[in-house]
Order: structure tokens, then C-alpha cells, then sequence
């Protein structure tokens, strides 16, 4: 039986129902010609919605997200970290000394989730800032995401993948450059997906700061 099949038959009524006119009407407004924007919010890339989100992406239901910094740069942590994460079952029940330890340890809880600093945030920080430092040097502006899809598609962290890339969703999108004009170029272009390179990236030799 297919999910689909299973929902008609199983989810019948209240919000079970409306989960299925919401997945019928999705079904409809794609099938039409329409996009589809999801927005996320909270910690949904620790929680590793990239396996579902890139795969509706791949396969033209997703056309836009709208979300929060955090869910692009834990994307990436989880891309080239995962190994690294550690879960903690009963996280309900952390003391405020267990709670200590996580911290010496170095694990940042996202709920259930622990975060590993050095190995994810501390090899994500060092090229994040230089590529800030390179664009602030040569004035240039231009969104978080930017910044990120930049790096992704210089290749700087491909050696530290630790998940299928297929899996992360901000190595699926089109970015597209709303804000040039058609008769002169913008002042910071992403080389992604067929974007012409503006700014030249390799591994930015920058180390992290020290941490307080």
C-alpha cells in the first residue's frame, strides 16, 4: 500500500482529513503550474528534514523556502558533522550539572540533539568568516544564504561530507538574483547552478576566534 493509499483510507476525519485535502490541494496547485514555497522554523535541519525536504525539491514540489539563519547553517553542520552528534534520550531529565558537562563537552543540545562544536560549527566558522571578510573588503552585500551556497559550491567542505549530500537541502537550490537588472550586473553573484563566478572562491584561511 502507498502512503497516499494508507492516508485516504486511515486519515478520515478532523485534522487527519484536513492532512489529506492539504496534500490534495499541494497535489492540484503544483500540478497546475503553481510553486510552492515551505517555510521553516525552529531547529527542523538538526531534526533532518533535508532527507524529505531536498528530495520534494529534486522532484519540483518545493520551489522556495523561507527560513530562519539557523536551519541553513545546521544544514550544513549536520552535511559535514554527522557523525559527530550525539542524542540524548532523556534530555527532559538533565540536571543543570548534566546540563554543565554537555557544555564542557562541547555539545550544544538542540533538544534532544547535540550539536559537537569543534567538528561542526568550528569547521563551518573559519570559511564563513573569511568569505564575510572578503566581501566586506571589496564592499559587497548580500544575504546569508549567499554567503553559504558560495562556500557549498566552492567545494571547501566536500572532503567532510559525512551524509549523502542528496540529503541537504541547501546544496538543492536555485538561487535567483532578484536584485540585478538585466542591463548591468549585480554586485554579488552566487556561483550556483549556473551563476557566473563574481567572486572567486577557494578555502579562506581564517582562523575561528577564540570562544568566551
Amino acid at each position: 500500500m502507498t502512503p497516499a493509499a494508507f492516508c485516504r483510507r486511515d486519515f478520515r476525519h478532523f485534522n487527519a482529513a484536513a492532512l489529506v485535502d492539504a496534500a490534495d490541494g499541494w497535489r492540484t496547485h503544483v500540478g497546475s503550474g503553481g510553486h510552492m514555497m515551505v517555510t521553516l522554523g525552529g531547529a527542523m535541519s538538526t531534526a533532518e528534514l533535508g532527507i524529505s525536504l531536498a528530495e520534494l525539491i529534486r522532484r519540483g514540489k518545493v520551489h522556495a523556502v523561507c527560513c530562519t539563519g539557523a536551519n541553513l547553517e545546521e544544514d550544513v553542520f549536520n552535511l559535514v558533522a554527522h557523525s559527530k552528534y550525539v542524542r540524548i534520550r532523556e534530555y527532559s531529565d538533565l540536571s543543570p550539572d548534566d546540563e554543565a558537562t554537555l557544555l564542557k563537552s562541547a555539545l550544544n543540545r538542540v533538544t534532544d540533539t547535540c550539536i559537537p562544536e569543534k567538528a561542526a560549527m568550528e569547521r563551518v566558522e573559519g570559511p564563513v568568516l573569511g568569505l564575510f571578510r572578503l566581501a566586506i573588503s571589496k564592499g559587497m552585500k548580500a544575504t546569508p544564504f549567499e554567503f553559504l551556497a558560495t562556500l557549498l559550491r566552492s567545494g571547501v567542505w566536500k572532503a567532510h561530507y559525512e551524509i549523502d549530500p542528496r540529503d541537504a537541502f541547501c546544496l538543492r537550490h536555485r538561487l535567483i538574483d532578484f536584485r540585478a537588472k538585466k542591463d548591468s550586473p549585480s554586485a554579488f553573484r552566487v556561483p550556483l547552478l549556473g551563476f557566473p563566478e563574481i567572486v572567486p572562491v577557494a578555502s579562506p584561511a581564517a582562523s575561528s576566534p577564540p570562544r568566551e
